[in-house]
């Protein structure tokens, strides 16, 4: 997923889903990916270049909740619900 691919908020949903469903991570808007440590083995879940990529995906992300009038937090919870509930 890239920066670019960011553009609706049917995007940003896509984005949510793929950090909880594809990467495994219990997100919360206001984390920086750098602290999401793998807790079988302790380590970061991402290098550091993914971290701060998948961080301006985020302030991209959240530009295009507050544009479009949508709760990036509500988005969120509703992504990380949905995953529990499946």
């Amino acid at each position: 997923m890239k920066v670019q691919n960011l553009q609706t908020i049917k995007d940003v949903q896509k984005f949510f889903e793929h950090i909880v469903y594809d990467l495994g991570i219990n997100f919360h808007i206001d984390t920086p990916f750098s602290d999401y440590i793998d807790i079988i083995t302790n380590k970061a879940m991402m290098s550091k270049s993914e971290a701060i990529r998948y961080e301006i995906m985020m302030g991209k992300a959240i530009d295009i909740c507050n544009a479009e009038g949508v709760d990036e937090y509500e988005m969120g919870l509703n992504v990380l619900e949905s995953f529990i509930n499946a």
